[in-house]
């Protein structure tokens, strides 16, 4: 191109995929003064763009307190490296808990805990760094019942006929409403606050 310009554009057609080329510039003005010839070289990737493949992620049920494990199904056409990220979808009422979630080539974990119970949205995003693929799944966690806590009573001495008072002191890690019962002619424990007061008599006397 010897147009007097500032700016020259050639078009290279017929270049063909997987190959190397090497080209020539030459810069002359009207009065045929002329630089040297530079060369450039350039390599045409043999690439298709195709879009990395990511299977289908079945919706997941898991208890509290336990570990989930995902192994991705997930593959590139071309063996680009892949980026693997993990989204909260943010509808209505949502609890986030993506970002707890362990990333480890393509399998995702996550460790729950007693106060992860509910229905989250997820979606797995993969992207080659031309194309991005998603995948939408629901995640359960159950809720599980735990055993109500009770603190250490110890061994006691009563007096006979002498007014005897203990309030039982036990918490349930999930909030649940306690009942308190017992196992002994001696006494009757109050169900509601767990609370015994009697008075022994002669005829309890022992251990």
């Amino acid at each position: 191109d010897n147009t007097d310009s500032l700016a020259h554009l050639t078009l290279i057609k017929g270049l063909s995929n997987g190959r190397n080329y090497t080209y020539f510039i030459n810069c002359r003005d009207l009065f045929e003064n002329q630089n040297s010839i530079e060369s450039f070289s350039f390599f045409i990737h043999n690439r298709t763009f195709l879009s990395p493949i990511l299977g289908k992620i079945n919706d997941i049920a898991v208890l509290e307190n336990e570990t989930l494990t995902i192994v991705l199904n997930v593959t590139d056409p071309e063996e680009d490296p892949l980026d693997i990220k993990i989204f909260d979808r943010e509808i209505v009422g949502f609890v986030p808990i993506a970002s707890r979630f362990a990333i480890n080539n393509t399998t995702l974990s996550l460790k729950t805990n007693f106060n992860d119970a509910g229905r989250y949205s997820l979606t797995v995003a993969i992207s080659d760094g031309f194309d991005t693929v998603n995948r939408d799944f629901s995640l359960t966690i159950i809720s599980v019942n735990r055993p109500p806590v009770l603190t250490p009573i110890g061994n006691r001495v009563l007096t006979e006929d002498t007014f005897f008072f203990l309030d039982i002191n036990a918490v349930d890690p999930d909030g649940d409403n306690l009942i308190f019962s017992e196992d002994t002619p001696l006494f009757v424990i109050n169900p509601s606050n767990g609370i015994i007061s009697f008075t022994p008599k002669q005829e309890h006397v022992g251990t």
